[in-house]
């Protein structure tokens, strides 16, 4: 009994071993206090499915803040580890007192994505999808220990973190704002959104740049 018995447990302890190792779970959210709203103090709504992504840079903070409206740049250099929408686990209470607020717990493999021991941020869109926002905030507290992926190549890891940890200066929030408005906590201020062009904007404005040229060749022509 004992000679089958042994190698069935090696066998479900290995197949344990194999679903939990090489991942991280991470615990994040706006859930302790304060939420995020937009630019104008209102916090996100609950329902509205905006999207927060959790994920890393490949480039400095710095360089994160001085293009913090070229979201096609900024995209370019982040890897999403998980996604969550506002409201999601309704952590502030049904309805709108979860406005502004969420609460998820995502597993995924931070080796792999290749973002061990890098920096976490969240970025939080005013709309559902990255392309359509109006209004994104990309926040981070790089002197918490906390805000780092863990390295999970040999065993599973899990860190937490939470909206209320990042520093309320450019230190922490890389775009956006800190203190416009109120969470639903009815005390804590929010960390705000920061507008940036809308894509019909952007195509205008290319579109603009564009006929330059052909402007010029036509002022050059009419000189001659």
């Amino acid at each position: 009994m004992n000679k089958v018995s042994a190698p069935i447990i090696a066998g479900i302890l290995l197949c344990a071993s194999s679903l939990f190792a090489n991942s991280t779970t991470a615990n994040w959210g706006a859930q302790i206090s304060n939420g995020v709203g937009l630019a104008n103090g209102t916090p996100l709504a609950n329902g509205s499915n905006d999207l927060i992504l959790l994920g890393s840079f490949d480039i400095s903070n710095s360089t994160i803040a001085a293009n913090g409206s070229n979201e096609s740049f900024l995209m370019s250099n982040f890897t999403t580890f998980a996604s969550a929408v506002i409201g999601q686990g309704d952590p502030g209470g049904p309805g709108s007192a979860s406005d502004g607020y969420w609460t998820a717990v995502s597993t995924n493999s931070a080796s792999t994505l290749g973002i061990q021991t890098k920096e976490i941020y969240y970025w939080v869109f005013n709309a559902t999808t990255a392309g359509t926002a109006t209004q994104y905030g990309i926040f981070t507290a790089p002197s918490n220990s906390s805000w780092f992926f863990p390295d999970d190549t040999s065993i599973a890891q899990s860190n937490t973190t939470d909206l209320s940890q990042v520093p309320h200066d450019s230190s922490g929030i890389l775009w956006g704002s800190y203190g416009t408005g109120l969470s639903r906590d009815g005390s804590s201020p929010l960390y705000n959104l920061a507008a940036v062009p809308e894509p019909s904007t952007l195509a205008l404005i290319a579109l603009g740049l564009a006929g330059v040229p052909i402007a010029v060749k036509r002022r050059n022509r009419s000189s001659l």
